[in-house]
């Protein structure tokens, strides 16, 4: 299996901007922590 920084390396969102509606709660906020983590502002 791929570890998480091959998914980093892969999918990475560095200087990316996510616009996620319903960001505040739920699986919106989940998405949003998410795309963060790979780098997306």
């Amino acid at each position: 299996m791929s570890s998480l920084e091959d998914y980093r390396k892969l999918y990475d969102l560095s200087g990316k901007v996510a616009l996620v509606a319903g960001g505040a709660g739920g699986i919106g906020a989940a998405i949003c922590e998410a795309l963060a983590a790979f780098g997306a502002t």
